[in-house]
């Protein structure tokens, strides 16, 4: 009996101990519209769909991506993959956004996937995201990814 007891504390702590696993944003967190809990469920698939089929799920795709991309939170990349999409099919409708997203120290992963995107926003649009990424929290990130565009316009904003 006594030997029994040396593993109860070992027991114990290995049921009590519970890895919790999120099967997405809790409704106290983010009470999602019908169309964003779809375009969600989306992106959070282990393999990837592509934005034509997510924005296929909602009648406003710029508005229901935005929702997705402020309130979801796991798996990670739904907000990564939110992003993409409005990066490369929306940057025109969410130029405020992409220019908040290069500026903020708190969106350093949504400036990651706008630096990526530069090259297929429209020239000027992409002049003045990347101009506002500059005068932004980390302009030496900024110009290391700026530097690396295909298009000279953009490339020379990373020059000295």
């Amino acid at each position: 009996m006594r030997d029994s007891l040396f593993f109860l504390p070992f027991v114990l702590a290995c049921t009590s101990w519970t890895h919790p696993v999120s099967a997405g944003p809790t409704p106290s967190a983010w009470t999602p519209s019908t169309e964003a809990r779809a375009v969600y469920d989306a992106l959070s698939a282990r393999d990837p769909v592509g934005c034509e089929t997510v924005e296929a799920l909602t009648k406003d795709p710029v508005t229901t991506l935005l929702e997705v991309v402020d309130h979801a939170t796991m798996p990670p990349w739904v907000a990564v993959r939110a992003t993409e999409c409005l990066v490369a099919r929306h940057g025109t409708e969410v130029r405020e956004r992409m220019i908040g997203w290069v500026q903020d120290p708190q969106t350093r992963g949504l400036a990651e996937i706008v630096y990526h995107g530069l090259d297929g926003l429209p020239e000027d649009l992409a002049v003045e995201v990347a101009t506002a990424a500059l005068s932004g929290s980390d302009p030496a990130a900024a110009r290391s990814h700026i530097a690396k565009s295909q298009l000279p316009r953009i490339k020379a904003l990373a020059e000295p």
